[in-house]
């Protein structure tokens, strides 16, 4: 288990990376994606999608970036939904 999701952890990095999505971090139950250029618009767009409402939000600050509530689901699974979604 743990090789695979080593596997899955940098297949995700990749796709991360080819969509600007420069971070992803988990930390206090909440995955945090930090983007190359930061897109309202496209953010924007994810607030329609039901699986986020109420789960996502935008972090301002030097280097905005958004956060996702994780509600207990796999921080993996998460992630790789959300670089799919992106």
């Amino acid at each position: 288990p743990e090789t695979v999701a080593l596997v899955r952890i940098a297949r995700l990095r990749a796709q991360a990376a080819e969509l600007g999505i420069s971070e992803l971090t988990q930390k206090d139950g909440r995955l945090r994606v930090r983007l190359t250029d930061f897109d309202l618009s496209r953010v924007t767009s994810l607030y329609a999608v039901p699986e986020y409402t109420g789960r996502l939000r935008v972090e301002a600050g030097s280097s905005p970036c958004v956060s996702l509530t994780l509600k207990g689901l796999d921080a993996l699974d998460e992630a790789e939904r959300f670089v799919a979604a992106w």
